[in-house]
Order: structure tokens, then C-alpha cells, then sequence
């Protein structure tokens, strides 16, 4: 059973303003999220067979990394 500060938090959280502020936290976040990971393999200099690996593997390693961990969290909080 829900008290009253429940309900009341969870219409707060409902709040077409609250809601929106949250997408634009969402979208700042993936934004930084790529802006760091664009530059991740500036900062790593890796060298395979005397040639100098290009940053889309880095990249592409980071989203998934990133991705595997986001569902398996999510997963977990459904539970």
C-alpha cells in the first residue's frame, strides 16, 4: 500500500516539466558519453604488427561495453 508522500512524489515525477527535464539529462548524457569516447583512442596509442589501430574498433568497443552493461542493469532492476 502507498502512503500519501508516495503518491504525491510519484504525480511529481509524472509532471510534464519533470519529464522533460529528464529526456534533456538523457540526451546530455549520450552526448558526453560520445564526445568521451571519440576521443578514448586519441589517448590510447595501441600498435598491432608495427601498424597503429585505427579509432573505430576502440569506439565500437566502448557502445558495446557500454551497451551489455545498460542491459544487464536494466535486467537486474526488473527482477
Amino acid at each position: 500500500m502507498r502512503t500519501n508522500n508516495q503518491a504525491n512524489f510519484i504525480g511529481f515525477l509524472q509532471n510534464p516539466l519533470v519529464l522533460l527535464i529528464y529526456v534533456v539529462a538523457l540526451l546530455a548524457a549520450i552526448l558526453h558519453t560520445k564526445t568521451w569516447f571519440d576521443l578514448a583512442p586519441k589517448a590510447a596509442n595501441i600498435v598491432i604488427n608495427s601498424e597503429r589501430m585505427g579509432p573505430m574498433p576502440i569506439v565500437i568497443g566502448l557502445w558495446a561495453v557500454t551497451l551489455v552493461v545498460s542491459v544487464m542493469i536494466l535486467a537486474l532492476a526488473l527482477m
